[in-house]
């Protein structure tokens, strides 16, 4: 048990620490240019009962430096007046504001794919950009994106997404846990292999979403509008792919403040890794969660006497230690706090997560998401 357990923690290490070289060298891409960007940007949002959150967005979007775009928001049948308020700001928005309600149709699985799909039908961009209806945006947010598109010409852009607002202990272990995978995304990215990204913060050419076929293949599936599309784009595009790293194109929303609501989103990204066409982020997800299983392996081992306390507790501080590095990068490149009391807590919470929800995900396919239950 021993040798299998440091055998797979030193690929562990390896990996992490191939993480956190890609990330950092990353460049820096400020929304600055010789020539100002010209590029016409479709804003795409999909919404569903975002009444308490929209206004915020679209505030954020008049406060814009980039002329250049339009939004359009698509009303996924909300019953609580989103669409309503969207249409009463476009009266007196600073940028062209289109608001369509979508009408319910019978046998659809992939609302969010079916949203996006309609607003970018509706849309005259060259460029469009993806986000959702609870998060926040900085002014030089779509310049960032415009200035970096025009200068190396990718055919999808993937950019950083963090909260905002963190209090409680279990928020501030979100931020952590999710600036892995931003970093994960980012990093991979920059290594030509790249396995994740997240449809609150993307771009991607009109061209490259026709030449794919848009969401064709993957409309079965309720979630994948984000990752399974940029493998597409990937492979038809030879990975002409760029992530966004600079503080002006960071995406922020709200985490979960009921753990409900985050066991939900899990189940929903944990239900798609098998669709994967590329094998390697595959193999990446079950080897991630053979490294947790084996942790806990460890602990229990140590309880039988299959293992000495020492040698675990070996284990899990080399784990700690590389992850420790790793993540202090991310975090602060994201523009939050590392909090070491908050790390550490999420040493003893994650490896149980990984292995809950990876068997979560591949077991129970059915899950509630924005008062839908959804298979």
């Amino acid at each position: 048990m021993t040798a299998l357990v440091f055998g797979v923690l030193a690929l562990y290490v390896a990996l992490t620490l191939l993480l956190y070289y890609h990330w950092r060298q990353i460049p820096e891409r400020p929304p600055t240019a010789q020539a100002p960007p010209t590029t016409r940007l479709s804003v795409i949002i999909p919404v569903r009962n975002e009444a308490d959150n929209i206004v915020a967005l679209l505030q954020d979007l008049d406060r814009q430096t980039y002329p250049h775009f339009e939004v359009v928001v698509m009303d996924d049948a909300s019953n609580d007046g989103t669409g309503e308020l969207v249409r009463r700001f476009a009266q007196h928005a600073r940028y062209a504001l289109h608001c369509h309600r979508l009408a319910p149709l019978d046998g659809v699985v992939a609302y969010k794919k079916r949203a996006l799909a309609e607003g970018i039908s509706r849309s005259i961009g060259t460029l469009v950009v993806t986000t959702d209806g609870d998060c926040r945006v900085g002014p030089n947010w779509l310049r960032a994106i415009a200035t970096a598109y025009e200068a190396e010409r990718p055919a999808l852009i993937s950019a950083p997404v963090t909260f905002l607002g963190a209090k409680t202990l279990f928020e501030q272990m979100q931020v952590i846990e999710f600036a892995s995978l931003v970093g994960a995304g980012g990093a991979s990215m920059q290594a030509g292999a790249p396995n994740m990204c997240n449809g609150a913060n993307l771009a991607y050419e009109r061209a490259a979403f026709e030449r794919v076929g848009g969401f064709a293949g993957t409309d079965h599936l309720a979630s994948g509008d984000d990752e399974l599309l940029m493998h597409k784009i990937a492979r038809a595009t030879q990975n002409r792919l760029l992530f966004l790293k600079t503080p002006a194109a960071v995406v922020q929303t709200r985490p979960h403040a009921r753990l409900q609501e985050f066991v939900q989103q899990r189940r929903r990204w944990a239900s798609k890794w098998q669709t994967y066409r590329d094998v390697r982020p595959r193999l990446l997800a079950v080897f991630i969660f053979s490294v947790h299983l084996l942790m806990l392996g460890s602990l229990g081992a140590a309880f039988a006497g299959a293992m000495d306390w020492a040698t675990v507790g070996l284990a899990w501080g080399i784990k700690a230690a590389v992850e420790a590095l790793y993540l202090h990068r991310v975090v602060r490149d994201l523009g939050k706090p590392f909090r070491w009391f908050v790390f550490l807590g999420l040493q003893l919470a994650y490896s149980p997560y990984v292995v809950l929800f990876g068997v979560l995900g591949n077991l129970q396919k059915t899950y509630r998401w924005k008062g839908r239950f959804v298979r």
